[in-house]
């Protein structure tokens, strides 16, 4: 048996099909019609005899629009209704209208009416749109259980009145199961991952579903898109599925290693930036990403993360991340995180337990400046929820992408033997401490050419006693441009990143931006708040070898207003392969 794929949706047509043969039982009773196409145009009358016109319309109306007032009124119950040329219009006859009220389902087999609580009889007013739907429920049922060619078949109807007692045929069908994936344009995936990710497992029950969230499964990986829809074909009861694929050149890496002179002693101190970003590890999917920056003296941050797909052979894949922020000689941040996430559609939710540690540095310790930082340990619990469909390597197309995680944990102040114990005096040594971080972006075309950028994101953390090491960070090329990296620390924040962009190809342009931030930073000891903003030129520059991007910023806040001589250059080259 070989079937093409016009067959997915058979279960639509069956309903249909079942639908007009009831019909066809229906008007030979009453009318004495012994056939009947639903294709003809015919005059039907109701049951005193007389025509129930509903609507007349225009000789030249639609097919498309005269079906769908057809198939309105079937979904009411008017089984009988039907169409009538005349001279220069279209006569549509209601006919009358019928209720379902018995059901008997003996004749189906205990999976399916056990699986959709289905009584072997039922007897009750059943209007037909809910008649409609039990009938499509039990044929999704049969398909994503190996049976896509189930049929629902009239075996008795009685018609009394305008109730009508209908006794059920259940036909299943071959049972189908899938065989293997016929994958082309795959070097480095394996298939047998891409199978478990797929859910096409080989031997398995033929599930319908599954193969309709073939397009949208692969669209969730940054590594892989289709060339083209996917194709199915059933050949001796086995289900055969052939992707046309090709592989995205997502992995990058970008570093700058630069050399400063000590003023003090006149040492060379190693300064740059080296983002790693791993994906689709030996071909199954797993990602591994490291990002490294110092640039200045004594102050570094590094983030190390990994995730592993499929765990427990599901679709919740497990995550794990490191990172490490040291400010100069006055502290000391680590972030230790473990999560799982799991997809629900285009919508991702994640899961996460985080450990931060804040640690005093020797020197600082013993200097007046320690009584806005201090040591501790918050345990947090994470749960995030995003939904993104803006494609990073097509920044110009539509696109857009939501995200939000909230995160409560409980804290640990420390005391450090280098403070005075008054230092501890005013504290609550345990507390709640929460935080929460929003992101959303979207990417419009305007005409032509030009399209428009907008990114907005929102952060907060409170305490009752929170710490300059508490605190979030924004500022330089990924925030706030016009300004050093990780300039600010904020205890709230707000901040738009503004762009219109020009380009000459779909993933080279040129842009003006605008970035606009609101910030608040509230500590044991001050409080303050500004409104910096950056403006500027820049260039993204995308070739085989991989993306060349340069930024031309001004930025002010309070006490520094807009100066050339101030103005930040952010250039980088991130390497494709």
């Amino acid at each position: 048996m070989d079937i093409n794929t016009g067959h997915r949706n058979e279960y639509t047509a069956k309903l249909v099909q079942l639908m007009k043969g009831i019909g066809l039982v229906l008007v030979s009773i009453l009318a004495g019609i012994t056939s009947l196409m639903a294709q003809q145009k015919v005059a039907v009358f109701d049951a005193d005899g007389n025509i129930a016109f509903v609507r007349r319309l225009p000789a030249d109306s639609s097919d498309l629009r005269l079906r769908k007032i057809m198939d309105g009124l079937e979904s009411e119950g008017f089984l009988l209704s039907s169409v009538e040329s005349t001279s220069g219009a279209i006569d549509i006859h209601r006919g009358s209208r019928f209720s379902v009220s018995f059901l008997d389902w003996g004749m189906f087999p205990d999976q399916v009416t056990g699986a959709l609580g289905l009584l072997g009889s039922e007897r009750r007013n059943f209007s037909w749109n809910r008649f409609q739907k039990t009938i499509n429920d039990i044929l999704k049922h049969a398909e994503n259980n190996g049976s896509p060619f189930a049929q629902v078949l009239v075996d008795t109807l009685f018609r009394t009145d305008n109730k009508l007692s209908i006794r059920l045929a259940y036909d299943a069908g071959p049972l189908i199961r899938w065989d293997t994936i016929a994958a082309s344009g795959l070097s480095r995936t394996k298939k047998k991952y891409l199978s478990r990710y797929l859910h096409i497992l080989p031997g398995e029950l033929f599930n319908e579903l599954q193969y309709k969230r073939i397009n949208q499964r692969i669209d969730q990986l940054d590594y892989l898109s289709l060339n083209r829809p996917p194709t199915i074909s059933f050949i001796n009861e086995q289900a055969n599925v052939a992707l046309s694929l090709a592989e995205e050149k997502v992995n990058a890496f970008d570093g700058i290693i630069g050399f400063l002179q000590n003023d003090t002693n006149e040492r060379l101190i190693i300064t740059g930036i080296v983002d790693l970003e791993l994906y689709n590890l030996f071909g199954t999917g797993k990602e591994l990403q490291l990002h490294w920056q110092q640039q200045k003296e004594r102050s570094q941050s590094l983030e190390l993360s990994y995730f592993h797909p499929l765990l427990f052979q599901t679709d919740i894949g497990g995550s794990f991340s490191y990172s490490q922020l040291k400010e100069d000689t006055t502290f000391i941040n680590r972030d230790l995180l473990v999560g799982f996430q799991f997809p629900v559609g285009r919508t991702l939710i994640t899961a996460n337990y985080k450990r931060n540690t804040g640690r005093l540095l020797g020197q600082l310790a013993k200097s007046e400046f320690a009584r806005d930082i201090a040591d501790f340990n918050i345990d947090f619990y994470e749960f995030g929820i995003s939904y993104d469909r803006y494609n990073q390597s097509r920044p110009l197309q539509k696109g857009g992408a939501l995200s939000f995680t909230g995160s409560v944990g409980r804290k640990a102040i420390l005391r450090n033997p280098q403070l005075p114990n008054s230092f501890y005096d005013s504290l609550s040594l345990n507390s709640n401490q929460y935080q929460f971080q929003m992101n959303g972006l979207y990417s419009l075309p305007i005409k032509g050419s030009w399209s428009f950028y907008q990114q907005l994101r929102a952060a907060s953390v409170y305490n009752p006693a929170l710490f300059l090491n508490d605190l979030l960070r924004l500022g330089g090329l990924k925030s706030l441009r016009g300004f050093n990296e990780l300039q600010f620390f904020a205890s709230a924040y707000a901040l738009s990143n503004t762009e219109l962009r020009w380009a000459w190809n779909e993933t080279s342009y040129v842009f003006l931006f605008y970035d606009q931030a609101f910030y608040a930073r509230n500590t044991i000891n001050k409080s303050f708040n500004d409104q910096p903003f950056g403006l500027g030129v820049g260039l993204s520059l995308t070739s085989e070898a991989g993306i060349f991007s340069l930024v031309y910023a001004l930025g002010q806040q309070s006490g520094q207003n807009l100066n050339l001589n101030q103005a930040k250059v952010h250039f980088g080259f991130t390497s494709r392969f």
